[in-house]
């Protein structure tokens, strides 16, 4: 009587390459997996610290849709962040994935028309132990009405 081998050949597992997301071929990742602190200047634009150096961040990291996000509010003269769930995409310029004071983590990448260097957001966290992130919660807070009314202006 013949016999019949039935059993499938196991594909190997190919191991997905790393793309910058959704955006494929506009960046280069430099360095992964970084943690730097979110900071604003005065004119109210958003950077990352990391060591000695400063950071834009991506396009990318402002979305909302896919990231929790924080809010930054005045209340009884102090500043809070409600970290909030990713069940909201509405956009009133209230809300960022992160804040000033805030760790965040993700890649340093290269604009490849560009040529600069941007920080890509693939997480936030609040640790208040470290003095960059106290430097730069302080720094917002004492300069709250001036920075919302150039974000206002601008």
């Amino acid at each position: 009587m013949p016999t019949f081998d039935l059993s499938l050949v196991k594909k190997p597992k190919i191991k997905r390459k790393d793309s910058f997301n959704k955006t494929k071929g506009k960046h280069t990742i430099i360095q992964r997996n970084i943690k730097g602190v979110c900071c604003i200047t005065l004119e109210g634009f958003y950077y990352v610290q990391f060591g000695e150096h400063l950071y834009e961040f991506t396009s990318e990291s402002y979305n909302t849709v896919t990231n929790d996000y924080y809010s930054k509010q005045l209340v009884n003269g102090k500043i809070i962040h409600i970290k909030t769930l990713k069940d909201n995409n509405k956009w009133d310029g209230e809300y960022f994935p992160f804040a000033p004071g805030v760790i965040v983590k993700g890649n340093i990448v290269r604009h490849n028309t560009l040529n600069d260097y941007f920080f890509d957001l693939k997480g936030t966290y609040c640790d208040w132990k470290y003095l960059e992130t106290t430097k730069s919660f302080k720094f917002f807070r004492d300069n709250y009405e001036t920075i919302r009314a150039n974000q206002n202006n601008g």
